[in-house]
C-alpha cells in the first residue's frame, strides 16, 4: 500500500513538473484553454446582470454578423477582445479581467481580426449587452463541441 502511494506521488510530481511526455503538457495547455473559455462564458453572462443599464446600453461596433454560425465564433472572439479592450471602463479596457481571458484564449487560436468596422454607421451598432450575450452564446457553442 505504501509503495502504491509513493509511486502515485512520484507520478504526480513528474506530471506537475512537466517531465512527462509532450502530450501531458499539451493536455495541461488544453485544460487551461478550456478554463479560459469557461471564465469568458461565465463573466459575459454575469456582466449582463451586474453592470449598470447605462453601460450595458453603450453602443459598440456591430459584430453580430460573426455569430451566425459556429464557424465564425473564432473571429467573433478576436473582434470581441479588440472591442471590449477599447471600452473606456474599469470592468473592460486593456486590463479588464474578461479582456485578459480573451487575450489568452485568442493567443492559442492564432487570431486574425476580420475586416474591421472602425467607422460607426448610424443604426449599425450593437449594445454592449448584445455583444456580451453573443460572446456567451458563441463560447457555449465552442464548449459543447466534442
Amino acid at each position: 500500500m505504501k509503495t502504491a502511494i509513493l509511486l502515485l506521488s512520484v507520478a504526480m510530481v513528474l506530471f506537475d513538473s512537466g517531465t512527462l511526455p509532450a502530450n501531458a503538457a499539451a493536455h495541461r495547455q488544453h485544460r487551461s484553454h478550456d478554463s479560459n473559455l469557461e471564465a469568458i462564458i461565465s463573466m459575459a453572462g454575469q456582466y449582463t446582470h451586474t453592470l449598470s443599464e447605462e453601460l450595458l446600453e453603450t453602443l459598440l461596433i456591430d459584430v453580430t454578423h460573426l455569430t451566425a454560425t459556429t464557424t465564425k465564433c473564432k473571429e467573433f472572439f478576436c473582434e470581441a477582445e479588440k472591442i471590449l479592450a477599447s471600452v473606456k471602463n474599469d470592468v473592460f479596457g486593456e486590463e479588464g479581467k474578461i479582456v485578459r481571458h480573451l487575450r489568452v484564449y485568442n493567443k492559442l487560436q492564432k487570431c486574425t481580426i476580420v475586416k474591421s468596422q472602425d467607422i460607426q454607421v448610424e443604426g449599425n451598432q450593437v449594445e454592449l449587452r448584445r455583444l456580451l450575450l453573443d460572446l456567451k452564446e458563441c463560447g457555449q457553442k465552442i464548449n459543447s463541441k466534442p
